[in-house]
């Protein structure tokens, strides 16, 4: 699995003549190999009467799907003669007779009431079902390899094993009661809890858990977050859409603004939100005083991604890594390579439209303009200061858990101006601090406390601080192509 390593005079013709990569699987890969690993294991899966009808419009296009391929493949004699393909026709068969039974069922209800009574159809649907649970498990599994699924599936299997454990007090000869064994069927739930112990193989380098941050987590800034839902979480889960327009998602977000504003906040909902593989990584993490060290490990982040696309790679504090070329007058050499190769790596997601890159900073002045243009950062979002009501929500976050007596959330608000997230949650945690201060068994927090925290706790963003971000944001609105023309870098992007 390390082909570079291997010396280049056995890799040519004649000795070894074909290299043959095998990559990640896909969707369909991924559903087949766990299809293998739980041929053998009971499963439970919901009995949901437009599942099935939806697993069933699938399964008879696949069907059509392998007829055709195989006649295409076979001349006339054999294809008449062929068994695989009567049993092809077979199937077919059993499930368009089985489509026109279940056509009338408009509820779950019915549809247990008609396995009930017609037993014939009874393992085709339940086989229909749990394909469809698969099929689900397949969706969110991406970056599985075969190994990593085959551990998800044993790992469920224990899951339930623990479950039921407990339950089973038996004698040494004593056999296992009939309704102990109609339990022992494993879940969607029993996976879900496997997903939260098996990560893929590709990914252990990399890899953080998936943030819990919710959008509801975040006050304000309502705005962004449709717009980055627009640009993350749509082409994510609804690619064909965007297929049958006829255009590209967004390849690139830069994320601006104060710190303190929610920058990292945002991409860990938009992570969150939308289930997909995240790779969380810190500009200065990736500096290195080795030659070439920089570029290297950009380029081995970005291939990661696209191992285990759908995924999200969200480059903190990028400006420690971007800055402009000419400006990078210590380490020139260095900080040229990182940006030319951030920028190869920025266009080369063209081929995998499910990679997204999020990037922050709060000083997008010095990022090179080059990285600026459609095509690497399309969106360029300012985060800004929070303004009265987006404070208000931001209270309402941090004192949901907080006894509070005699407090308008509003006025905390409105003696706030300039005060971003980050000083929002330092004051509610200082006043709270402040109550235990005067009595230890304190249960309330009151308006006094609030007054001194906030008098204790400065604000972080000065009307001057506002008015420089609110000028970036207009000169970003321009096309960036002025600036490059007067900073002469070495490279026009």
């Amino acid at each position: 699995n390390i082909p570079n390593s291997i010396d280049p005079a056995l890799r040519r013709p004649g000795r070894f003549d074909r290299e043959l990569e095998i990559n990640v699987p896909n969707k369909e890969g991924r559903l087949n190999i766990l299809k293998i690993h739980t041929r053998n294991m009971p499963m439970a899966s919901n009995m949901d009467i437009n599942l099935l009808k939806s697993e069933l419009n699938i399964s008879i296009s696949q069907i059509n799907i392998l007829l055709s391929n195989f006649k295409d493949k076979h001349d006339f004699d054999e294809v008449k003669e062929s068994s695989e393909l009567k049993e092809l026709e077979g199937k077919k068969k059993n499930l368009y007779d089985l489509k026109q039974d279940i056509k009338n069922i408009k509820s779950n209800k019915e549809l247990k009431t008609y396995l009930s009574s017609d037993k014939n159809s009874k393992n085709m649907i339940y086989s229909l079902l749990e394909q469809a649970m698969l099929r689900d498990i397949a969706d969110i599994t991406y970056g599985f390899v075969g190994a990593d699924l085959s551990a998800l599936a044993k790992e469920a299997g224990m899951i339930l094993l623990r479950r039921i454990l407990p339950d089973l007090r038996l004698d040494k000869e004593e056999p296992i009661p009939k309704e102990l064994l109609e339990k022992l069927k494993i879940t969607m739930k029993d996976f879900k809890g496997a997903l939260k112990v098996v990560r893929p193989s590709a990914m252990r380098e990399v890899l953080i858990d998936i943030p819990k941050t919710t959008w509801e987590e975040i006050g304000g800034l309502e705005s962004i977050k449709q717009e980055l839902e627009e640009a993350v979480e749509w082409p994510l889960k609804h690619p064909d859409v965007f297929k049958n327009l006829g255009i590209t998602p967004p390849k690139g977000i830069l994320l601006y603004g104060p710190p303190g504003t929610g920058k990292t906040l945002i991409a860990k909902a938009i992570a969150n939100d939308s289930k997909v593989n995240f790779i969380s990584i810190k500009g200065p993490e990736m500096l290195s005083k080795w030659v070439n060290e920089t570029p290297e490990l950009i380029k081995k982040i970005f291939k990661k991604g696209r191992q285990v696309s759908p995924s999200i790679i969200f480059l903190d504090e990028i400006d420690s890594i971007a800055s402009a070329r000419h400006m990078n007058t210590e380490r020139i050499s260095s900080g040229m390579d990182a940006v030319n190769q951030l920028l190869t790596e920025m266009d080369g997601i063209e081929e995998v439209n499910d990679l997204i890159v999020i990037a922050a900073t709060n000083r997008p002045d010095i990022i090179d303009p080059a990285l600026m243009r459609p095509g690497r950062f399309d969106r360029v979002i300012l985060t800004p200061a929070p303004n009265v009501k987006s404070r208000e929500e931001i209270f309402k976050i941090h004192t949901k858990n907080m006894p509070l007596k005699s407090i308008n959330l509003k006025d905390l608000a409105t003696k706030t101006e300039g005060y971003v997230g980050a000083d929002i949650e330092a004051v509610c945690r200082e006043a709270a601090i402040l109550a235990l201060r005067k009595d230890i068994k304190a249960k309330e927090v009151n308006l006094k406390h609030f007054e001194e925290a906030i008098e204790k706790v400065p604000p972080s963003i000065t009307k001057e601080i506002e008015k420089s971000y609110e000028d970036l944001r207009k000169g970003f609105s321009s096309a960036t192509a002025k600036q490059m023309q007067e900073e002469k870098p070495a490279y026009m992007g």
